[in-house]
């Protein structure tokens, strides 16, 4: 990240509709793994759809962004997808 921010949403589009589950990682200048968790119980899901968001992340740890972390994605499990495009929302 270049810049200091809050994580508050998350927003997930896939080309076609199927199961897709995505894990939120971050990490202070180096990059993250899987124990830099900070999905909590509300990781990126899509169900049986192709559009899905969360703009209430009541269990996701350590949403404070400082410039220098470094944020990574993990596919858990997919199902019928083959393209998706997981975004996260910030404020300044």
């Amino acid at each position: 990240m270049p810049f200091s921010a809050t994580i508050n949403s998350w927003y997930m589009v896939a080309g076609s509709a199927g199961t897709m589950v995505v894990d939120v990682w971050k990490k202070a200048g180096s990059v993250p793994t899987v124990a830099d968790t900070i999905a909590g119980s509300e990781k990126p899901t899509l169900t049986g759809t192709n559009v899905a968001s969360d703009t209430n992340l009541t269990t996701w740890t350590d949403v404070a962004v400082t410039a220098g972390d470094i944020i990574g994605f993990n596919v858990d499990s997919c199902v019928g997808i083959n393209m998706a495009t997981l975004s996260i929302g910030l404020s300044l």
